[in-house]
């Protein structure tokens, strides 16, 4: 999710420098905003599950590829 809302703003980045005009340059910082807004919202609450549900030691986290080794 966080990737798609990354290059949602990269977008709007090409976009803005395709063209001229301080309207359009305030849409595009106003988009960039918003997309990274966004992000900042996704990451704070997948923190705050994973905080909560306080993932067991040894178990995969979402997005994990699998069970974490012992440390030793």
């Amino acid at each position: 999710m966080d990737s798609l809302i990354e290059i949602g703003a990269s977008t709007v980045v090409i976009w803005e420098l395709s063209g001229t005009g301080q309207a359009r340059q305030r849409r595009a910082l106003r988009l960039i905003g918003v997309a990274f807004g966004l992000l900042a919202a996704y990451l704070a609450v997948q923190s705050t599950v994973v905080l909560a549900v306080g993932w067991p030691h040894g178990t995969a986290r979402p997005g994990s590829a699998g069970p974490r080794s012992p440390p030793w």
